[in-house]
């Protein structure tokens, strides 16, 4: 799932479709941090502890879209 999110996002950022290639990065982010929160021993992938693994994928979902707001608004 997050390696289709991937591929579709460099799709969509081909096609000059920044704020949707960056929306489902974002997206994809805070759901597998959510699925790490949920899931916690029994998820998928583990790199460190649950807090770590969620707060990265967390503060990346919302620092892309804060950076491409950002970037917009100048």
């Amino acid at each position: 799932m997050v390696a289709a999110s991937v591929a579709l996002s460099a799709v969509l950022a081909l096609c000059d479709q920044l704020f949707w290639a960056t929306l489902t990065i974002a997206v994809i982010s805070m759901v597998s941090a959510i699925v790490r929160l949920v899931l916690r021993t029994r998820s998928p992938w583990k790199i460190r502890s649950v807090g770590f693994d969620c707060f990265f994928g967390f503060a990346l979902g919302i620092g892309l879209l804060a950076t491409y707001a950002a970037i917009m608004l100048l």
